[in-house]
C-alpha cells in the first residue's frame, strides 16, 4: 500500500501527463450525455406521489416570508424532516414560477453537478482519466438514477448528494493538506449540515469518512480518527433522533414480519441492489413486499445471508484488487445500511432512489478494475472501449425510456401495475386519484374497487371511493366508506373532514362542526376542515367563530376569493364594516366580474350609509347578471335623489 504523500504525488503527475484539456473534454461529454439521457424528464408534469404534499399544496412555499421559512425549518412534511429541500421549492416557486418544468430542470442540473463531483472524487481517489470517466458515466446515466431525478419530490436525493459529495471532497483535502487543514475541516462540517437538512440519509457521512481514512491509510491513530469525527457523529445522532421523532407514526418493526424476517428482507434488498447494478430489470416506482405462504417467506429470502457471507469471504480472500474491493464494498454498505428497511419507515421495501450515493462505491470497483485492464499492455484498449461504450449506451437508453414513465400519474402507476398487476393496491388507488382529477369517475371507481379487493384494510382507498360517491351525491354510500376508513385508521383526517361535509349536506351542522374540529385537532393546517367548519358556523349565525376559521384558512390559502367573499360577509355581520369592504375589494381584484361580491359590497356600503358606492356596486352586480330585489335598488335611488 503506497504512502499517502507518494499517492498524492503520483496523482499530480498523472493529471499533468493527461492534460487538463482531456479532462475538460471528458466533462463536456459527461454533461452533454447526461442531459440528453434525462431530457424526457423535462417534459414531465407533477405526479400524485407526494408532489402535492411537497409542492403543489404546500402552504409554506407559496410565499417566501420569514414566518413560512420558520415553519419550513420547524415542521416535517409527510413525516420527513428535510427543510433545505422544501426551501429550494419555495425559492423556485417565488422566483421562477410553479411550472413542473422548473422543478424538473433544477433536479437535472443538480444531478449533473453531482456527476461532475463524482468525476472529481474519482480522481482524488487515485483513478486515472479512463477510470474516472467510467465511474462518472456509470453513476450518472444508470437507470436507477431516474427516480431521484425525474420525481420532483425526490429533490431530496440530488440536493443532499450535492452537499454530501462536496463534503467528501473537502474532507479528502483536509486529510491530505498540511496547511489550512482546519479550513477544509470546517467546510466539510458546514457541507455536512446542509446535506443533513436536505435528507436524513446523509447521517451516513461520518462512516463514509472513516472508509476514506481506511482507503488512504491515514497515518494517525484510530483514536484521533474517531475523535475528529465526534462533531459529525453528534450531528448524525441528533438528525437521526429528529427523524425518528417525525417518523414515529410510520416506524414499524412487527407488523406482518418478525424482526428476523425483516433482517432477511434487508439482506434480500442488498442482493437486489447488487444485481441491478449490472442488470437493471425490472424497474418500478414501487416494489411490493413479498407474500407469505403458510406464514413463510419465499425460500430465496432464507438463502440471502449465505450469499452475503460468500461475497464477504471472496472480498477477504482477494489479493489483486483487495483495496478497491474493500473500499467500494464498505462505501456501498455504510451508505445503504440505513435504508434496508430492517426497521420499516414508510411503505418502500426496495427503492431505486436509495442507491443514489451507495452505487458510487460499487461503480468505483468496476472503474478500478476496468482501468487496470485498460492500461495493461497485453490487453486491447479498443475492445474494452467498445464493450464499455455499448454497455453505457444500453444503460442510457433504459434511463431515457424510464424517464417517460414519470410523465404523469397515469403513466407512472400504470407502469407499476404492469409490473405487479395483482400486488400493489397503492398503484390502483393513486391511478384512481388521477382519473378522478381528470373527471373520469368510472375508471376511478374501478381502480378504487380493485385497490380494496387487493387490500381490504387499505383505508385511503375507502376514503377515495367515498369521494366518488360524494361527488355523485350518493351520501349514504360515501358515509359508509368514510366510517370504514375511520375504523381502520381513527386519525384519518380526510375521512373526518369528509364526514363533516356529509353532515353539512344533510343539515346536521353541529355534527359537521364536531367532525371538522376533530380533523383540525389532528392537522392544524387542514384548510378544507377550516372551511367546512366556518361555513357551518356561518349557517348557524355564529359569524365571529366563522370569521376565525376563515382567518386560519386564508393564512394558508391567501388568494381564495370565494373564502374571502364569505369572510367579508362575516365581517359585516359582526360589525367590522371596513374589514368587510377590504375583503370584497380583494375579491374583486382577484375576480373583477364576480357579481355576488359586487352585491355584497353594496350591502356593506349600505351599512356604512355610503349610498353612492352602494348603488354603483349593485348596478355592476345587475350588469353582470346578479338578481337583485327591486325594493333595494329603489331604496338606494331614493336615498341619492333625496341627498341631491
Amino acid at each position: 500500500m503506497k504512502k499517502e504523500g507518494e499517492q498524492s504525488t503520483r496523482q499530480d503527475k498523472k493529471i499533468g501527463r493527461q492534460g487538463y484539456s482531456s479532462q475538460i473534454m471528458a466533462l463536456f461529454f459527461l454533461v452533454f450525455f447526461t442531459a440528453i439521457t434525462f431530457y424526457p424528464s423535462l417534459h414531465n408534469g407533477f405526479t400524485n406521489w407526494d408532489d402535492a404534499i411537497y409542492v403543489i399544496n404546500n402552504p409554506y412555499i407559496k410565499k417566501l416570508s420569514l414566518e413560512n421559512i420558520q415553519h419550513i425549518f420547524t415542521e416535517a412534511v409527510s413525516n420527513n424532516y428535510n427543510p433545505l429541500t422544501i426551501l429550494s421549492f419555495a425559492l423556485e416557486r417565488n422566483l421562477l414560477g410553479n411550472s413542473p418544468k422548473i422543478y424538473h430542470t433544477t433536479n437535472l442540473i443538480l444531478h449533473i453537478f453531482c456527476s461532475i463531483s463524482v468525476f472529481w472524487l474519482a480522481q482524488l481517489l487515485g483513478l486515472r482519466l479512463f477510470g474516472a470517466v467510467l465511474l462518472a458515466f456509470l453513476f450518472s446515466i444508470h437507470p436507477l438514477r431516474v427516480e431521484s431525478v425525474a420525481w420532483i419530490t425526490e429533490r431530496k436525493d440530488v440536493l443532499f448528494a450535492f452537499f454530501y459529495l462536496a463534503a467528501i471532497i473537502s474532507y479528502i483535502f483536509y486529510s491530505k493538506k498540511e496547511k489550512n487543514k482546519f479550513f477544509f475541516y470546517y467546510i466539510t462540517l458546514i457541507l455536512f449540515i446542509l446535506s443533513l437538512l436536505a435528507k436524513i440519509q446523509a447521517v451516513a457521512l461520518p462512516l463514509t469518512l472513516l472508509v476514506i481514512d481506511i482507503y488512504f491509510a491515514r497515518k494517525i491513530s484510530w483514536t484521533k480518527k474517531i475523535t475528529e469525527k465526534i462533531p459529525f457523529f453528534t450531528l448524525s445522532l441528533i438528525t437521526g433522533l429528529v427523524g425518528l421523532y417525525f417518523l414515529e407514526d410510520t416506524l414499524d418493526v412487527t407488523q406482518n414480519f418478525a424482526f428476523y424476517e425483516r433482517f432477511l428482507l434487508g439482506s434480500y434488498a442488498l442482493l437486489v441492489y447488487l444485481y441491478k447494478l449490472f442488470i437493471p430489470f425490472p424497474l418500478s416506482a414501487y416494489y411490493p413486499y413479498p407474500d407469505k405462504i403458510n406464514n413463510w417467506l419465499p425460500i430465496i429470502y432464507y438463502t440471502t445471508p449465505l450469499f452475503i457471507f460468500l461475497f464477504t469471504y471472496l472480498i477477504y480472500r482477494s489479493k489483486k484488487y483487495r483495496k478497491a474491493l474493500v473500499f467500494g464494498s464498505l462505501f456501498f454498505l455504510v451508505n445503504i445500511v440505513f435504508v434496508l428497511q430492517i426497521v420499516q419507515a414508510g411503505e418502500a421495501f426496495l427503492a431505486d432512489r436509495f442507491t443514489y450515493i451507495p452505487y458510487i462505491g460499487l461503480c468505483f470497483i468496476i472503474a478500478f478494475i476496468g482501468e487496470k485492464f485498460f492500461y495493461q499492455k497485453h490487453f486491447s484498449k479498443y475492445i474494452l472501449i467498445v464493450i464499455t461504450s455499448l454497455y453505457i449506451v444500453g444503460l442510457a437508453y433504459l434511463t431515457h425510456q424510464q424517464c417517460k414513465v414519470w410523465y404523469n400519474s397515469e403513466t407512472l402507476w400504470s407502469h407499476v401495475i404492469q409490473q405487479y398487476p395483482e400486488q400493489v393496491s397503492v398503484a390502483y388507488n393513486n391511478r384512481g386519484n388521477f382519473y378522478r382529477q381528470q373527471g373520469q369517475t368510472a375508471q376511478a371507481l374501478t381502480d378504487y374497487n380493485k385497490a380494496i379487493s387487493l387490500d381490504f384494510n387499505y383505508h385511503l382507498a375507502y376514503v377515495n371511493r367515498g369521494n366518488i360517491h360524494y361527488d355523485n351525491k350518493k351520501y349514504d354510500k360515501a358515509y359508509a366508506d368514510y366510517h370504514k376508513a375511520l375504523k381502520l385508521k381513527a386519525n384519518n383526517t380526510e375521512a373526518l373532514n369528509n364526514l363533516a361535509a356529509i353532515y353539512f349536506q344533510k343539515g346536521h351542522y353541529k355534527e359537521c362542526i364536531n367532525y371538522a374540529s376533530k380533523a383540525i385537532d389532528l392537522n392544524k393546517n387542514y384548510t378544507d376542515a377550516y372551511r367546512n367548519r366556518a361555513v357551518a358556523y356561518a349557517v348557524q349565525k355564529q359569524f365571529a367563530k366563522a370569521k376565525q376559521d376563515y382567518d386560519q384558512y386564508l393564512r394558508l390559502q391567501a388568494n381564495d376569493f370565494q373564502v374571502l367573499h364569505w369572510r367579508g360577509i362575516a365581517h359585516r355581520e359582526i360589525g367590522n364594516l371596513q374589514a368587510s369592504v377590504k375583503d370584497f375589494e380583494q375579491v374583486l381584484r382577484l375576480n373583477p366580474n364576480y357579481a355576488a361580491a359586487h352585491l355584497e359590497l353594496s350591502y356593506t356600503y349600505h351599512a356604512l350609509k355610503q349610498w353612492n358606492l352602494a348603488l354603483k356596486n349593485v348596478q355592476k352586480a345587475i350588469q353582470l347578471g346578479e338578481q337583485v330585489k327591486e325594493d333595494y335598488l329603489f331604496f338606494l335611488e331614493k336615498k341619492l335623489s333625496a341627498k341631491h
